[in-house]
C-alpha cells in the first residue's frame, strides 16, 4: 500500500482485507465513499430554514393579531375622545352664548371660557391650544370689546389691537382669548380677517352651537397663517384637524371657538407612548388627519371603526405600516441551526478522517506481518507470535 493510495481505496481495502475486518476497517464501503460530511450540513441549513420560515410565519401572525388588538383598543379609545372633544367644545360655546352678557361685561365672558368644559378640553393632552376668535361689524362693537379686555387686563389684546381706525381699516375679526395664555400671546387683538379659511369658518357657521371640522391640511395652513403673524418660533408642524363652534347667539358679541386635535398626541395621551400605529381618522368620507404621511400609511388593515353623533358619521381606518415585527426568535433559530450544522459536518469529517488513519496503522502493521502474496506470517509474524504464547503459556505448558 503506498502513499498515493486515497482515502477512499484504503477504506474499502480495510473492509475486504484477510482473516475478516479489523476494528477499524468497521468504515461500510458506502460510508467511505459517501460525502457524509456534506449530507449533514445540508440536512442541517435544510432544518434550520425550515425552522425559521415556521418561526417567521408564527411571528408575523403574532404581530398581526397584536397589532389588531391594539388598533381596537386605540380606535375605540379615539371614538370616546371625540365624542368627548366635541361634547366639551358644544357645552363652552353653549355656556358663553347662553350667559347673555354684553361687551362691556368681561368678568362673565372671562368666567365662561375658564369653565371646567374648557379646562377639559386642554387636558385631554391631544390639543394644543383654544381660541376664541371674535367678529366685529360695528364700531361700537370695537369700542366695547376694547374696553372689555382693557378692563379685564387682557394688556396682550390691548397692545395687538392698536389704536383704533377709520371704516374701512376697522378688524373685522379679531383673536381675543387664547389658552395657554403663553403660548403666541402677541397674535391676540390682531386682525386675522385676511386669513381665508378662518374667515371662511366664521361665515359657514350660523350663530349657534354648531360644531364643524377642518381636514389637516387647511387646518395646518389656518394655524400657520395664524402664527406668522407672531414673533414665536415654536409652531407645531404635526398633521391637526381643526375642530370649532359658533358662539353668540342672542348676544352682542359672536365669533368662533376653535382648537386642534392631534392624533399622535391623542395616541401618546392614551397609551403612553405614539408607536408605530398607522391611523387615519375621516368625517363623512373625507380624511382628516393620519398618524402618518398618507403615502406612507401602506395597504388598509381590517375595516374601518365607524361610529356616528347628531350631524356626522366617522371612521377610523387602521393601515398595515403600524405592523412591527420581531423577528429575533426565528433569526437566532436560523443562526444556531447552521453553527450547529457547520460543527456537525466538521466533526464527521474529523471522525472519518480518524477511522481512515487507524485502518492505515492496522493495514500497515497487518503487513509487516504477513506474506503479501499467501496471507500466512512471516519471520516477524511468527517471532512475534511465538514471543506473545510464550508469554502467556501456563507454567510447564508446551508451546
Amino acid at each position: 500500500m503506498t502513499e498515493g493510495t486515497n482515502d477512499n481505496a484504503i477504506a474499502t481495502a480495510l473492509a475486504e482485507q484477510p482473516g475478516g475486518q479489523a476494528s477499524g476497517s468497521a468504515i461500510a464501503p458506502w460510508m467511505a465513499r459517501a460525502p457524509l460530511a456534506a449530507v449533514i450540513v445540508v440536512l442541517g441549513v435544510a432544518l434550520s430554514v425550515f425552522a425559521w420560515l415556521g418561526l417567521r410565519s408564527i411571528e408575523n401572525s403574532e404581530a398581526r393579531v397584536s397589532y389588531g388588538a391594539t388598533l381596537l383598543a386605540q380606535t375605540s379609545r379615539i371614538n370616546v375622545e371625540i365624542v368627548q372633544l366635541r361634547s366639551n367644545l358644544a357645552a363652552l360655546a353653549g355656556t358663553m352664548s347662553a350667559a347673555g352678557i354684553e361687551n362691556d361685561d368681561s368678568s362673565a365672558m372671562i368666567s365662561a371660557f375658564d369653565s371646567p368644559a374648557a379646562v377639559q378640553i386642554l387636558s385631554s393632552g391631544a390639543v394644543e391650544e383654544l381660541m376664541f376668535f371674535e367678529t366685529i361689524d360695528s364700531a361700537t362693537d370695537e369700542i366695547n370689546i376694547r374696553e372689555r379686555e382693557e378692563r379685564a387686563g387682557n394688556q396682550a389684546f390691548v397692545d395687538g389691537y392698536g389704536r383704533l381706525g377709520t371704516e374701512g381699516e376697522r378688524p373685522s375679526l379679531v383673536l381675543s382669548k387664547l389658552k395657554p395664555e403663553g403660548v403666541h400671546r402677541d397674535v391676540i387683538g390682531r386682525d386675522l380677517s385676511t386669513i381665508e379659511g378662518l374667515s371662511a369658518i366664521v361665515n359657514e357657521l350660523e350663530i349657534g352651537t354648531n360644531l364643524g371640522v377642518r381636514p389637516s391640511d387647511e387646518s395646518n395652513a389656518i394655524f400657520d397663517a395664524i402664527y406668522a403673524i407672531s414673533s414665536s418660533a415654536d409652531r407645531s408642524t404635526r398633521p391637526a384637524t381643526a375642530f370649532y363652534a359658533s358662539v353668540g347667539e342672542g348676544n352682542d358679541f359672536q365669533g368662533v371657538l376653535a382648537t386642534r386635535l392631534f392624533l399622535d398626541r391623542l395616541l401618546a395621551a392614551t397609551t403612553g407612548e405614539g408607536g408605530p400605529i398607522a391611523l387615519q381618522l375621516s368625517r363623512d368620507g373625507q380624511p382628516l388627519v393620519a398618524t402618518l404621511p398618507e403615502g406612507e400609511l401602506g395597504e388598509p388593515f381590517g375595516k374601518p371603526t365607524t361610529f356616528s353623533d347628531q350631524d356626522s358619521t366617522w371612521s377610523i381606518q387602521g393601515y398595515g405600516a403600524g405592523i412591527v415585527v420581531d423577528h429575533r426568535s426565528s433569526w437566532a433559530a436560523l443562526v444556531t441551526g447552521l453553527v450547529l450544522a457547520a460543527v456537525g459536518g466538521l466533526f464527521s469529517t474529523s471522525a472519518r478522517h480518524h477511522a481512515i488513519t487507524l485502518g492505515r496503522l492496522e493495514r500497515s502493521e497487518y503487513d509487516a506481518r504477513h506474506d503479501l502474496l499467501t496471507g500466512l506470517y512471516n519471520r516477524a509474524g511468527i517471532t512475534q507470535e511465538l514471543n506473545h504464547m510464550l508469554e502467556h503459556r501456563a507454567t510447564n505448558e508446551l508451546v
